[in-house]
């Protein structure tokens, strides 16, 4: 056990706790940068265009998937356009790079792709490269919804490999269509495909968005239907967000700004009506531009949606710039501004500054740049949870690759680990960008800094670690208590910590106390399930005379156990009993005094006024006997007794 769990076991037998205020400070664990030279091999080493679509975390074993496109050096989207599909670790590191099916056909760019409830995935890709930006040579081109294997885990040959189950050519007419996001219902082949569409007019990516519905169908011809925005009006795409009703009609919203004859709006469509939000008001022009930046809007469920407003981007002469995070809750219409801020007025077109957002758990996650240094393209990074709709950002690093629009973040939790990742989509070797920022964090839990409580000895949780970076972080799987004992056992899974040296496991109380910590260095079979044991045990003993207190103990371990201030104060060690000769007794209280954290004192005097048989140290609920003294006196004295009470 830690010298803090000593320290709080002696006040808690003493009925000494004075309980602390608990803090809301975020605790980051650690703040890891991967170089390019990790990717090395992984990478096309020459490319005239490449980019990352997005990231996907496996159910199946908790790796990361980045998918996207290219075009390889010398050659144009017209004429050579391709896909991959990058396999990650769960730290990150690339295990292998896919270019093709297994068939040997090349992969087709990515557009977007999802992981499904059996473990494989679907997606839609395109015969031509092109960015959500710049749509203007793709309205025409072949798109397909595809359904792949799952490619997480290795297949009968022990490869890592894509296969091709089945495809379906997205009608023509709707071929004018770029991917953001699909949304599947679980329970059914029912699909929803929504993006951005092209219009010949204006500014390329300034223009339409579509919803296309995809029911994939058993013995007869899919169903495909499709919702379009009015073709007169510009719009652009901001987020999306659907569900499905037990008879597998889907409902959804799409986060749209609208460029109309009477000014800018942004609002919020569902296929049939579309209604503001917010407008313009002074300088501040809402546009959610998620075609030129990803992770600008985000719902937490159908009801309530974040979004970052930016115009950085919009307009060539020299206007004020603005950049904000809202919250929009729809049943009631409430709109909150969490943070807006006008960053100076200026003619070009690209963020100095940028917004971030991704949600986990139902809870929003901030990354945020700013301090930007157009001559070395660099700039601050931040990152926060959002607590409260408070806006706290903590500095993650300085002077660091600014990636501006092409900066796609991802947060993601394997049970109390929680981790971030900021990833450059171009990964070229100028603006290379790949940061991971990892805490512990569980929603159900007391997260911060450590502060005092009746349940700091209350065992809850545990975390492991390989040097200083934490690796694992989990609620026990159990607990049991036997007498004096309490064993915490915490589970680690056999796809997990494979090989990897743990040289710290920690146990923790339910006020983030720790309570044990074990240096030894172990080392976890491959494929092994794991259920590491912190044993504590409470002994109880008089160490003049060697007699140990096994009931005494186990009172004092099952009350620890339990947490409360009404336990505390029954357990205390707060009084004591005469016993006399004559089988009579006398109970009165004491007092104890510190000597230092692990040591306190208590004094009293006895006046002897009939043989005394012996004296107990007894619980404030007179149940349980600490410890038991004789002392030699003699009838019609005064005597002074000075008894000390040490945890080791």
């Amino acid at each position: 056990m830690t010298e803090n769990y000593k320290k709080q076991l002696l006040n808690y037998i003493t009925n000494d706790i004075t309980p602390t205020t608990p803090s809301s400070t975020q605790i980051l664990e650690n703040i890891i940068d991967i170089p390019r030279t990790d990717f090395t091999g992984f990478i096309p080493t020459a490319f005239a265009y490449f980019t990352v679509s997005d990231i996907i975390q496996s159910s199946t074993n908790g790796y990361f998937i980045l998918y996207g496109g290219y075009v390889p050096a010398a050659e144009t989207p017209s004429t050579d356009s391709r896909g991959f599909i990058m396999i990650l670790d769960d730290n990150l590191k690339p295990i292998k790079t896919i270019y093709e099916f297994s068939s040997g056909t090349k992969l087709r760019p990515i557009q977007k792709m999802i992981q499904i409830e059996d473990g494989t995935f679907v997606a839609i890709d395109s015969t031509i490269f092109a960015l959500p930006e710049d749509r203007s040579g793709i309205q025409t081109n072949e798109k397909r919804f595809i359904m792949l294997n799952n490619f997480s885990v290795k297949d009968n040959n022990n490869e890592y490999s894509v296969k091709l189950r089945i495809s379906y050519k997205i009608p023509s007419s709707y071929e004018n269509f770029f991917c953001l996001d699909i949304i599947k219902n679980p329970n059914s082949a029912h699909y929803l495909l929504a993006g951005a569409t092209y219009i010949p007019v204006g500014n390329d990516h300034y223009d339409g968005a579509r919803v296309i519905d995809l029911k994939i169908n058993v013995g007869e011809a899919n169903t495909w239907t499709n919702k379009n925005t009015n073709t007169s009006i510009y719009w652009l795409y901001g987020g999306f967000y659907g569900e499905f009703d037990n008879n597998d009609d889907a409902s959804w919203k799409m986060i749209l700004t609208e460029n109309n004859p009477n000014g800018v709006n942004m609002g919020w469509w569902n296929g049939s009506s579309y209604t503001t939000i917010l407008s313009v008001s002074g300088d501040v022009y809402p546009y959610v531009d998620s075609i030129s930046m990803k992770n600008q809007a985000v719902f937490i469920n159908y009801d309530t949606v974040y979004f970052v407003i930016n115009n950085q981007r919009w307009g060539s002469s020299v206007r004020p710039r603005y950049v904000g995070l809202y919250k929009y809750v729809f049943s009631t219409g409430t709109l909150t501004e969490i943070y807006l801020k006008n960053i100076g007025s200026y003619d070009f077109n690209h963020s100095k500054e940028g917004i971030f957002i991704t949600a986990l758990n139902g809870e929003l996650y901030i990354n945020y740049c700013d301090n930007y240094d157009y001559d070395n393209n660099t700039a601050n990074y931040n990152f926060q949870r959002l607590e409260n709709d408070t806006w706290n950002p903590i500095l993650i690093s300085e002077d660091s690759n600014y990636v501006m629009e092409k900066t796609l973040s991802y947060t993601f939790n394997i049970y109390n680990l929680v981790s971030n990742v900021v990833l450059g989509q171009r990964m070229n070797t100028s603006r290379w960008k790949l940061e991971i920022i990892k805490e512990v964090y569980n929603n159900l839990n007391y997260n911060s800094t450590s502060y005092i409580d009746y349940n700091s000895l209350v065992s809850h949780s545990g975390t492991l670690y390989s040097g200083n970076n934490i690796l694992f972080a989990r609620n026990l799987y159990n607990k049991t208590l036997l007498n004096n004992t309490t064993v915490s056992t915490l589970e680690i899974p056999n796809t997990m910590l494979n090989e990897i040296n743990i040289t710290q496991k920690n146990l923790f109380g339910e006020t983030n106390l720790k309570l044990v910590q074990d240096d030894n260095t172990l080392t976890k079979n491959i494929y092994e399930t794991l259920f590491l044991n912190f044993i504590n045990t409470i002994n109880v003993i008089n160490s003049d005379t060697n007699t140990h207190y096994p009931l005494s103990a186990s009172y004092i371990n099952e009350n620890i156990n339990i947490g409360t201030s009404s336990n505390s104060g029954d357990t205390s060690a707060g009084k004591i009993r005469i016993n006399y000769q004559d089988s009579t007794t006398k109970i009165f209280s004491i007092n104890w005094t510190r000597i230092d954290d692990y040591n306190k004192e208590t004094n009293f005097s006895l006046y002897i006024d009939k043989p005394i048989e012996n004296i107990d140290f007894l619980s404030n609920d007179e149940s349980t006997v600490y410890c038991e003294i004789n002392p030699t006196t003699e009838s019609g004295n005064i005597y002074t007794i000075s008894q000390k009470l040490k945890v080791i």
